[in-house]
């Protein structure tokens, strides 16, 4: 199950089933808007008080499964000693990325950042390592742009996802590499691993790039 955790999956009366990502849309939205609403820290978000306030709204398994998935305990208690959760930055930034990316094709970078930022709750901070596996970028591109590229919709064979990569682009860093890879590593074999045995490493100015091993 672990597994089906990692992707978002929620276990609905003894059925695991993912979210269709509108309707994930929606319901992470009630929930940003209430804490918007209250003024709350994204540090001190009551537990009880959400559920209370959105419980008509949707399916309590449902409610439950999203605040766990975007929520971790701060430590901190309220008054009455319920205790306090933390907005998980990376997680929700991630998020509200895919929602600006998925629709957008090639979007201009400059502009995608600050849609970006304005869109988070006030208190988190957007990164590009939190897309990560999520986006691609170009920064030699004139303006700089930036697009949709998850790192799940790609084929689980090693050999294809290489082969798709590839296509995308010819010459990879291992740091642009690494969230595309690193899902089918094993205990024997790492991302350097893979990529020694399905790419072919060179040096351009003293950064290491990949490239298709049958490329020219």
């Amino acid at each position: 199950t672990q597994g089906l955790e990692d992707l978002g999956a929620c276990l609905i009366d003894g059925h695991w089933r993912l979210l269709e990502f509108d309707y994930h849309f929606r319901v992470l939205s009630y929930f940003l808007n209430l804490i918007d609403s209250n003024s709350w820290n994204v540090t001190c978000i009551p537990y009880k008080e959400t559920i209370e306030n959105l419980q008509d709204l949707m399916p309590m398994c449902i409610l439950e499964h999203v605040f766990q998935q975007y929520c971790e305990l701060s430590g901190d208690r309220d008054d009455e000693g319920e205790p306090l959760y933390s907005l998980l930055e990376d997680k929700t930034c991630s998020f509200l990325a895919e929602v600006l990316l998925r629709p957008a094709g090639k979007f201009n970078l400059q502009d995608f950042l600050q849609a970006w930022q304005d869109s988070v709750p006030e208190g988190l901070q957007t990164d590009l390592k939190q897309l990560d596996g999520l986006a691609l970028t170009d920064l030699e591109a004139r303006p700089q742009v930036i697009w949709f590229y998850p790192e799940n919709e790609l084929p689980e064979d090693i050999q294809e996802r290489i082969n798709v990569l590839f296509e995308i682009r010819d010459k990879w860093t291992l740091d642009q590499l690494h969230p595309y890879i690193e899902k089918l590593t094993t205990e024997k074999q790492n991302v350097n691993a893979l990529l020694t045995k399905y790419a072919r490493a060179s040096n351009i100015n003293g950064v290491r790039y990949y490239s298709s091993r049958h490329g020219k």
